[in-house]
């Protein structure tokens, strides 16, 4: 099964939500290695060893530009990785 995370909320300054996003992230791609994209913004870089790292092309710093790329891009881009399960764990969900 092929999960694609939405990790587009990473932009400093991190709160608990952030914290929360990059330290799941990272256990996923550790258990799940080539069958997880995650999905972060643009300038962020996130090791993920085998994990797919897609960049969204937002920075993530307005809200607005990541909430519309969410609900019209990432589904596209989720179904471009062959993601059976798209997991959206911050607030917005397409």
């Amino acid at each position: 099964m092929r999960i694609a995370y939405d990790a587009t909320t990473l932009v400093p300054p991190y709160s608990g939500v952030q914290v929360a996003v990059e330290g799941a992230a990272r256990a996923l791609a550790r258990e799940l290695g080539e069958d997880l994209t995650v999905v972060v913004p643009r300038s962020y870089r996130l090791p993920c060893g085998e994990a797919t790292v897609l960049h969204a092309p937002i920075s993530g710093r307005s809200r607005v530009a990541r909430i519309a790329w969410e609900q019209l891009q990432l589904p596209r881009a989720a179904r471009a990785q062959h993601a059976d399960l798209l997991h959206a764990p911050a607030y917005v969900m397409p």
